[in-house]
């Protein structure tokens, strides 16, 4: 039997979560006048860092268990920021591809605030204020089109991710304690 993807991130803490935007803007400067030129091709993703609490054997064959079935870069997962959570709700109105602004009915949220649709993590660029519907930028652009209603997870915002390397590195101390480390970027 196959695995189906995306697979679920293990249950298990995470000491550092680094998380990172990449936008796909490209410029050149004149090297006489230094006048510059910027061109937006449209594209973002976020890429993280992560590293897990030190993990008992026990803990450690689950972890395992879940980097090998990815194999490498082929599997995705799903998995959330851990300290990004929000109380409230909210609906999108309709969005399409590649949109980086979106109708949004529901609680007020500052500038920062993530969310996800679809299991693909987004963040809002300006506060969303009181009026209903508001409409906010956010980033990176949509990566499905949106029906009006569709609702947005604040509370455990989680993104779809797949590895950056077709390689986990893992260490284990002289007191029988794990450790893991790895890159993963957003599948798009």
């Amino acid at each position: 039997m196959s695995v189906s993807y995306p697979i679920t991130f293990p249950s298990v803490g995470i000491t550092r979560f680094d998380l990172r935007f990449r936008k796909s803007v490209a410029m050149s400067e004149s090297p006489f006048t230094y006048k510059q030129q910027v061109h937006d091709f449209g594209g973002g993703k976020w890429e993280a860092e992560v590293t897990l609490a030190p993990l008992t054997y026990a803990q450690s064959r689950s972890v395992d268990a879940f980097f090998v079935g990815l194999e490498g870069k082929k599997g995705t997962f799903l998995m959330n920021h851990p300290l990004h959570t929000t109380t409230g709700s909210a609906t999108a109105g309709y969005g399409a591809i590649g949109a980086t602004a979106l109708a949004i009915t529901g609680n007020t949220f500052a500038a920062g605030t993530f969310f996800s649709i679809a299991n693909h993590l987004y963040m809002m660029t300006e506060a969303k204020g009181a009026g209903n519907p508001t409409t906010v930028n956010i980033q990176p652009p949509l990566r499905t089109v949106h029906s009006n209603g569709d609702s947005l997870d604040l509370t455990l915002p989680k993104g779809t991710w797949r590895l950056s390397t077709n390689e986990v590195n893992s260490y284990t101390d002289i007191n029988g304690l794990f450790y893991y480390s790895f890159s993963c970027t957003e599948a798009v």
